[in-house]
């Protein structure tokens, strides 16, 4: 298990990749950090709670998920490790979340301060390019992802879903699958059972 200041370097190789981060940028940044961990079915946030911290996943597997009008939970995605776990509008505007994110299994996550996120952008340009690069990988996930539950069919979106969730699919339990591409138990079976009929 990786230590700290190992997983403070790995973001930071990370954020790397989006913006040309100064040193004495990434060490003002880096000294906001804290570890936190989160044990399997515990949420890190909740709809209807407007969210203090934001997190980079180090490791384990989270689901956002939301409540619709008759109750019932409905999947928007999946994030592994890699990935940064926090609402853009709930961290610029300080307004309630609309989505739940559970863990999946036991994570370890790395957080910081919202205030610290809308604080950044008054301290250098590097973090101006990085909020616009995330914003703009958001949008273009989010139009595919509407776009795949209104032009495709089931079957076509749960290829895109295996393409996309490769590396984790084992371990996401087939009823999250099946509320993540629209589908009750049933209609995701019947899915599956025609996909192996067409490739038998």
């Amino acid at each position: 298990m990786p230590d700290f200041e190992q997983k403070c370097t790995a973001i930071y190789n990370q954020l790397k990749l989006l913006a040309d981060i100064p040193a004495d940028e990434w060490v003002y940044f880096r000294s906001q950090l804290f570890a936190r961990n989160f044990s399997k079915g515990q949420h890190v946030f909740e709809a209807g709670y407007t969210p203090q911290y934001a997190y980079f996943i180090v490791s384990g597997l989270l689901r956002f998920y939301y409540v619709d009008i008759d109750g019932k939970q409905v999947n928007k995605s999946f994030l592994r490790a890699g990935g940064v776990l926090g609402s853009l509008a709930s961290m610029i505007k300080q307004q309630p979340i609309l989505y739940s994110a559970e863990a999946l299994c036991d994570v370890e996550l790395v957080g910081f301060d919202v205030s610290v996120y809308r604080g950044l952008f008054a301290r250098h340009v590097c973090w101006q390019q990085m909020g616009r690069k995330i914003a703009e990988n958001l949008a273009i996930k989010k139009e595919i992802r509407e776009a795949s539950l209104l032009q495709e069919k089931p079957e076509q979106r749960y290829l895109r879903f295996l393409a996309e969730y490769s590396d984790i699919v084992d371990q996401i339990p087939q009823y999250h699958i099946a509320q993540y591409l629209g589908l009750t138990a049933v209609g995701f079976s019947r899915v599956k059972n025609r996909m192996k009929l067409a490739t038998a």
